[in-house]
């Protein structure tokens, strides 16, 4: 394994904190996730596998105002901390965070849900990578708790702990842990890395090794993403804070964003294609009024690589969870029915 010098890791850890900004401060939408993707090496994009390569960002604070407003306007089904992480959690870690006893989510990981801040997922099964902002008090809980069920401490720099657990890549179903959304419900082995106000899992500790090495060049630099993120800024004049976005970055059609942003009581969702430059992003927008859910605002973002997006803003619906936004449902039907898939054919 590659040993990390206490410097650099430092140094690595001072920018990640600087770099990933509460959303209040945000100057843009996508400034939180531009934040998390600067100290993320593109070496962790898993190379094997079918499918494109999935990133999730979520933003559990973004939710705050909607949370307040629901508590007054609609039925709030959840308390509020998890109201807030039931839109805004990773979906590979949502189920195992929220639908589980609590108390088997902390005493696998160590974690309470008040410990959780904004996250970033990068993955193409069963390869994946989080990076997770928790509590500066929580690291001597989970490296506890991660000790307590097998993980052995592989290094150790003053309060940077590298742990691991089980072979390289193998998955033990005897192993399952549900309430563990690291890995857990599958039985995989894992690696994690745990230190004041972060935490960093992975199923392969080069993935491990190469964020606390902080190898270049960084997510941010993806020339997709970046189209994609790009165009999310120019399109989300007014409609608050980033929740959660979902990027899909190779495989067999066009990189794609759906970000859900909230602006207390009001919800806006946002799809972005990314083309190879300005004329391709004007013939994909020419066709997009044909997509079922509309009327849409469609704009085209010049570039090379360009982006077309489309908006669609609805006023809260204070009668539903927190969990759905109407417009994200609808975006994110499109998506994954296969109605977009037939615009981008050729």
């Amino acid at each position: 394994m590659t040993f990390v010098s206490r410097s650099a890791f430092s140094a690595l850890l001072s920018s990640f904190l600087a770099l990933w900004p509460l959303a209040a401060a945000a100057q843009a939408p996508s400034d939180p996730i531009r934040g998390a993707l600067s100290v993320m090496p593109q070496a962790v994009m898993p190379s094997d596998g079918a499918g494109p390569v999935q990133i999730e960002f979520g933003n559990p604070r973004a939710l705050e105002p909607v949370v307040a407003l629901q508590s007054v306007r609609g039925a709030l089904t959840l308390p509020p901390v998890a109201a807030a992480l039931s839109r805004s959690l990773p979906g590979g870690m949502r189920n195992a965070t929220l639908l589980t006893d609590p108390g088997g989510f902390e005493a696998t990981t160590g974690l309470r849900l008040t410990d959780l801040g904004q996250m970033l997922s990068i993955g193409r099964p069963p390869a994946r990578v989080d990076l997770v902002s928790v509590a500066p008090d929580a690291a001597g809980r989970v490296v506890s708790a991660l000790t307590g069920t097998g993980h052995e401490v592989v290094q150790q720099q003053g309060n940077i702990f590298i742990l691991a657990r089980g072979a390289e890549g193998a998955i033990d179903p005897a192993g399952r842990e549900p309430a563990n959304p690291f890995g857990g419900p599958l039985g995989q082995s894992s690696r994690f890395l745990v230190t004041g106000g972060v935490l960093v899992h992975a199923t392969a500790m080069p993935m491990i090794e190469a964020v606390a090495a902080g190898a270049a060049p960084r997510m941010v630099e993806h020339p997709g993403l970046s189209a994609l993120l790009s165009g999310l800024d120019a399109a989300a004049g007014g409609a608050g804070a980033l929740v959660q976005a979902t990027a899909l970055l190779g495989g067999d059609r066009s990189d794609i964003l759906v970000a859900d942003l909230a602006n207390g009581a009001e919800e806006t969702a946002i799809l972005v294609i990314a083309t190879a430059d300005t004329a391709a992003a004007e013939a994909l927008a020419a066709r997009l009024p044909e997509l079922p859910g509309g009327p849409f605002d469609i704009a085209v973002h010049a570039g090379t690589p360009a982006s077309v997006s489309l908006r669609l803003t609805q006023p809260r619906d204070f009668s539903q969870p927190i969990a759905r936004s109407g417009p994200a449902d609808s975006l994110q039907t499109l998506l994954f029915r296969g109605d977009l898939d037939r615009v981008l054919e050729p």
